[in-house]
Parts: structure tokens; C-alpha cells; sequence
């Protein structure tokens, strides 16, 4: 007897998201891949034909013409499998072919962007020496004459970071293990949801309610003449930060093999001895990365 499956509120969410946009990639690069394994077939038929006009087997041709020769082989054979396997599997390929574009285009965009970087700082040197630069601890570039002193700057990203890190780390697992482990169905499907939808909001829009709430409740609590310091900056990058640790560390705990759990509780132990002593344990590596991901979410704001 099949029983009934039960769609949470995320999962509807993602498919109602996910599949119009597949069909529409499928639809739009299906007969480009296509007239391409086509147009490969018959390039390489030719150049196959050419091959076996020779007499002589590759592995015999002495020098540069042989290597030549093997390496067209080579890639004949490698353009057969997968131009088979682009026809017999064309979902896949699409996907494959996606992700591949993906991400050479991102490793492309980021040498780009420092190429422009550099391209457009390498004149400052010309005239202020490197020195006064990463050690000056004055910036006024608009002053006369201009003074470039990043020290002030780097010293406070990282003091800013430092603390949104104590804030978010913390505060981040703690609520994925409640979320994972501790958290009725329905509260862990609108949590997660909830978290997702918080990781999304606009750098700009938690600076506003930064600056419109926050400040002035940091200078009437501690008697301050002006609310914009370290530590407000501090909350509100942990709440940029903390969705992306939540998000992650929740997968991570998952991810766990549900033996472990029922193997610990067996023993004897309690859940929250299971969770501290035996779930945090195994999903260690992934709550590192959600850990990582979420200070480089707080680094990046902090660069901009």
C-alpha cells in the first residue's frame, strides 16, 4: 500500500518556481543542441573519413603528425559518446550544458572584474607610494592634496566583521539545530521558508532599517551622542550573515543519518546530549561551510 505524500509549503514553492523555467530551457535549447550534434556528426564523419585514408595506424606516425593524429582520435571518440549521449539524454545535457556556461561565465566575470580593478588603481602608485597607502590612517581623497590611507578602513571591516561573526555564529546554529531537530512540522516548514525569504531581502534595505531603527535605539541605550558605530553596523551585518548559516547548517543537520540519532537515544542518552555529542559532530564539515559562506557575506557588505 503506497502512502500518501505529503508536500510541504517549500517544496511546493520551489517546484511551482523550478519547473516553468526547465521547460522553458528545454524548450529554447533542445533544437540548438541538436542542429549542433547534427553539425558535429557530419564535421566529424569527414574528418574520420580523412583518417582512415591512411594506410598507416596512428600509433605509427613518427612525430608531431602522430601526437596529431591521436589527438584527433582521441577526440573523435570522446565526440562520439557524447554526442550519443546528448541524443539519448537530451534533460540531461541541457542541465550539464547550463551549469558548465554557468560557471565559466562566473570564473570569466570575476578575472574581469579584477582586471579592471587593477587596470584602473595601477596609476594611483604613480604618484602616492604603497606604503602611504595600506598604512596611512588618514582618507580624504577630495582634499588637496589627496590623502589614500586604507589602515582606517581595513581596521574597521574587520572589527566590524569580528563582531558580527560572535553575534551570527552563535545565534545562526543555534536556530538551525532548533529548526532541524527541535521544531514541530509545520513550525520547521514556515521557519525554513521564513529564513529563505530573509536571506533575500536587499543589502540596502536592512542598511534603511539600520539606520532608521537601530541607530537611534543604540544612542538612547548607551547615552551616545550618535548611533552610527561599530556595533550597529555589527547587527545588521549578522542579519545579513545569520539566514545564510541558518540555511546551510539546517541542510547539514539533515543530512545526518537518522541511525546516528536512533543509535545515540538507544543508548540511553537525551536528545540534547544526541544533538551536542553526536549530530554537531557528524555534520561538522557542513556547518563550517555555512559558517564560512555567512562571514563572506558579512566580509563582501563590508567591501562595498
Amino acid at each position: 500500500m503506497m502512502l500518501p505524500v505529503k508536500i510541504t509549503p517549500r517544496q511546493h514553492l520551489v517546484s511551482y518556481i523550478s519547473e516553468p523555467i526547465m521547460r522553458f530551457l528545454k524548450l529554447l535549447a533542445q533544437p540548438f543542441l541538436m542542429l549542433t550534434a547534427g553539425i558535429l556528426r557530419v564535421l566529424l564523419f569527414i574528418v574520420d573519413l580523412g583518417i582512415r585514408a591512411f594506410s598507416v595506424p596512428a600509433e605509427k606516425i613518427p612525430g608531431f603528425t602522430g601526437y596529431l593524429a591521436r589527438g584527433i582520435l582521441k577526440t573523435l571518440n570522446w565526440q562520439r559518446r557524447s554526442i550519443a549521449r546528448l541524443l539519448e539524454h537530451p534533460n540531461e545535457a541541457i542541465i550539464e550544458s547550463a551549469i558548465s556556461v554557468c560557471g565559466a561565465a562566473s570564473v570569466v566575470f570575476i578575472v574581469l572584474i579584477m582586471f579592471f580593478l587593477i587596470k584602473d588603481a595601477l596609476p594611483l602608485f604613480r604618484y602616492v607610494s604603497v606604503t602611504s597607502v595600506f598604512f596611512g590612517k588618514d582618507w580624504y581623497p577630495t582634499s588637496s592634496p589627496p590623502q589614500f590611507g586604507l589602515l582606517p578602513l581595513l581596521v574597521g571591516s574587520f572589527l566590524i566583521t569580528a563582531g558580527a561573526v560572535v553575534l551570527a555564529v552563535p545565534t545562526g546554529i543555534a536556530a538551525a539545530v532548533y529548526i532541524a531537530e527541535l521544531a514541530p512540522d509545520k513550525v520547521r516548514e514556515w521557519l525554513k521558508v521564513l529564513v529563505e525569504m530573509i536571506a533575500a531581502f536587499p543589502s540596502v534595505v536592512i542598511g534603511f532599517i539600520g539606520l532608521v531603527i537601530v541607530v537611534p535605539w543604540i544612542k538612547n541605550l548607551f547615552d551616545l551622542s550618535t548611533g552610527q558605530i561599530a556595533l550597529t553596523a555589527s547587527i545588521m551585518l549578522a542579519w545579513m550573515a545569520m539566514p545564510t548559516i541558518v540555511s546551510i547548517a539546517e541542510d547539514a543537520i539533515k543530512a545526518v543519518p537518522k541511525d546516528y540519532r536512533e543509535g545515540s537515544l538507544a543508548l540511553g542518552t537525551t536528545n540534547l546530549q544526541t544533538i551536542r555529542y553526536v549530530i554537531l559532530p557528524a555534520a561538522k564539515s557542513g556547518i563550517i561551510a555555512a559558517v564560512m559562506l555567512g562571514i563572506g557575506r558579512a566580509i563582501g557588505e563590508t567591501m562595498t
